[in-house]
């Protein structure tokens, strides 16, 4: 299952659209305010915002470039491998190191048969960074990434992408959440009008172009200056209406021949991902010699 069992429903193939339906609209109200709840219709307003967000979510995912086999194995003789990890050893750093790779070896159970697929993120290193100058792949130049981190373990590629979509649905009601608490903190300790401008403008802003917050930021802030449930749904169904600005992909980061886009979201740090299938003993291995374990992606 996925994070949540009642997102997960909505994604499970087979499962009637009325379950599907009331499972998604539970879990979203759950993670978002009960409250929502007194808006008359509030079900019949949220279901094609969520229909169209969660569709956006599955196309996001199946838009990642993979699997790519990623095995200490493979070092040697694959390219693509050595391009992306500075070393041999930091293949099984990454896996252990992973804090969803745990959880997810646990969810696995017996499904798997020798290996499972994963989301692959890393970090662009800085051309300043001592490690970057000093460090190369085969002699030809130094690895540009770090900080490599696995996430959404499955059984098959599939059940993997599903997991990812999944976790996006999900990002985007934890990132409204978040944002509408924010907003409507700012606005109870604002006492003029022309505070609530200056206190808003200094809140973080999603995703904004050209340094200006969105139109739709824009919208959010003025229906927190009235922080009624009707107004909180007006605001929820426009946010999951445009998922483009809360979660996409964008550009590429090249590594040999394999091109990576860039997940960029509420986690500050950009992301070049790719789906990789994983050895489960060798992961297994890894996260027995890990003691540190603090890696994660935030989607």
């Amino acid at each position: 299952m996925g994070l949540f069992n009642g997102v997960a429903a909505w994604f499970k193939p087979g499962a009637s659209s009325g379950d599907a339906e009331a499972a998604v609209v539970t879990h979203l109200i759950e993670a978002v305010d009960p409250q929502l709840r007194s808006v008359p219709a509030y079900q019949e307003r949220l279901l094609p915002a969520i229909d169209h967000a969660t569709g956006y979510c599955e196309r996001l995912m199946a838009a990642i470039p993979g699997p790519l086999d990623v095995t200490s194995a493979l070092y040697s003789t694959d390219i693509r491998v050595r391009s992306l990890f500075p070393a041999v050893e930091d293949i099984g750093v990454s896996l252990g190191r992973s804090l969803a790779v745990r959880d997810g070896l646990r969810r696995l159970g017996e499904q798997a048969n020798g290996s499972a697929y994963a989301l692959l993120g890393m970090r662009r290193r800085r051309s300043t960074d001592a490690a970057f100058r000093d460090e190369s792949a085969d002699g030809n130049g130094p690895v540009p990434y770090a900080d490599h981190t696995f996430r959404s373990l499955g059984a098959g590629v599939v059940e993997t992408r599903k997991y990812l979509a999944e976790a996006a649905f999900d990002g985007m009601l934890i990132g409204f959440g978040s944002r509408w608490r924010e907003l409507c903190r700012r606005q109870l300790r604002a006492s003029s009008e022309q505070r609530v401008e200056s206190e808003l403008a200094r809140a973080h802003p999603p995703v904004t172009s050209g340094g200006q917050p969105s139109v739709h930021e824009q919208h959010l802030r003025r229906a927190a200056q009235q922080p009624t449930p009707e107004h909180m749904l007006d605001a929820l169904v426009e946010w999951l209406q445009f998922p483009e600005e809360q979660l996409r992909l964008e550009g590429t980061a090249d590594a040999a021949d394999l091109v990576m886009p860039v997940l960029i979201g509420r986690d500050r740090r950009h992301w070049p991902v790719c789906l990789t299938r994983i050895s489960l003993s060798e992961t297994a291995d890894a996260i027995a010699r890990e003691t540190r374990v603090h890696r994660y992606i935030l989607i």
